[in-house]
């Protein structure tokens, strides 16, 4: 069986998070990981029998739940308030489609 697309550990470490926090987080943050995890597993091909998925794949899972993480006290997509007025979250990632190839990043296909 391959390895799994992505962990809480790793999304923890890649959002610098301490390990301790609050129980509640740590169930959002587990339930945000596995179900991104579950999700792109169904927009990808699976990896052959014995091989595990690349790296570009396992990195681009985890800064999609970092990011679904992070945007889950920002449902008007509003991060902060500046001098310069509202900072918000982007919508879309070209860096996570590139990795994952979404989007513009699909390969091509004939037929």
């Amino acid at each position: 069986m391959a390895e799994p697309l992505t962990t809480v550990e790793l999304v923890r470490a890649y959002l610098a998070l301490e390990e301790d926090g609050p129980a509640a987080d740590e169930t959002y943050l587990a339930a945000t990981v596995s179900a991104v995890a579950s999700r792109v597993a169904t927009w990808l091909e699976p990896p052959a029998e014995g091989a595990e998925w690349p790296d570009h794949v396992r990195h681009g899972t985890t800064m999609l739940a970092a990011r679904l993480w992070k945007r889950r006290g920002t449902p008007s997509g509003v991060e902060t308030q500046g001098d310069f007025g509202a900072f918000y979250v982007q919508r879309t990632d070209p860096d996570i489609a590139m990795l994952l190839g979404l989007g513009n990043h699909l390969p091509p296909k004939v037929g």
